[in-house]
């Protein structure tokens, strides 16, 4: 499984436009299964690729590819669910939140942190994120990768 991740907050003045439908840090934008053909601006590694210089990449700092290989896809996809309750848990008719789970790349290692910036990607086990994997709403974490 690969995950497609926001690494910088997109923000919005309305505090209801901000929370419901900004992508921010730590969000899971996508999963996909394993190999899956990013494209050069989701993909550092694939803009390097293509013989372009790391340092003109437009996504840096922006979005990385986090992959946790021989995970089947079916187990990450909650991972990209929106939040359909407020954060006191009462359900909601419209996404409270753009997603309900998120990578806290705010907690892990510095030298994790070091090589999503300098690579835009990330190669892990299950072990070693699962506890970074958490729900935004009350810090649970991510168990569906068991």
């Amino acid at each position: 499984m690969e995950a497609y991740v926001r690494i910088a907050n997109v923000t919005h003045a309305d505090p209801t436009t901000d929370r419901r439908g900004c992508w921010k840090r730590g969000m899971i934008v996508e999963v996909v299964e394993d190999g899956y053909a990013w494209a050069r601006l989701e993909s550092k590694q694939v803009w390097i690729a293509e013989g372009n210089d790391p340092a003109t990449w437009p996504s840096q700092g922006k979005v990385a590819i986090l992959k946790i290989p021989g995970v089947p896809l079916i187990k990450g996809l909650a991972l990209r669910d929106a939040q359909m309750v407020d954060d006191a848990g009462v359900a909601t008719t419209a996404p409270f939140r753009r997603r309900a789970w998120q990578f806290k790349i705010d907690l892990v290692p510095q030298a994790v942190r070091d090589e999503v910036l300098l690579t835009g990607e990330y190669t892990t086990t299950v072990a070693a994120i699962r506890n970074f994997l958490r729900r935004i709403r009350d810090d649970a974490q991510y168990t569906g990768l068991d």
